[in-house]
């Protein structure tokens, strides 16, 4: 599957040029890469380079109550946390 790109000059090809699917949004998008090492994401059909708007987030203000939610999912273990009790769930982490 060839994709028109437009090039750097003639000493700069294609090196890898496939579809894929953008982490950020979920959109079909094309990955392209030169030899010169320029990496782009590209909307099919030619319509240029990809300006991912990620996915929509939830808010952290509850409508009913105005509280701020303040819990944070831990990266490591993927567990919610407590913001007072964050710092604390880290360290065990690190212990």
């Amino acid at each position: 599957m060839a994709y028109s790109v437009p090039s750097h000059g003639s000493p700069c090809g294609v090196l890898r040029c496939f579809p894929m699917t953008c982490r950020g949004c979920g959109q079909r998008v094309v990955y392209y890469e030169c030899s010169d090492g320029s990496r782009v994401l590209l909307d099919p059909p030619n319509r240029g380079k990809h300006i991912c708007l990620g996915r929509p987030r939830a808010s952290r203000i509850n409508r009913k109550t105005g509280a701020i939610n303040s819990q944070q999912v831990c990266a490591f273990c993927g567990q919610t946390v407590h913001s007072s009790r964050w710092l604390a769930h880290v360290h065990k982490h690190f212990g």
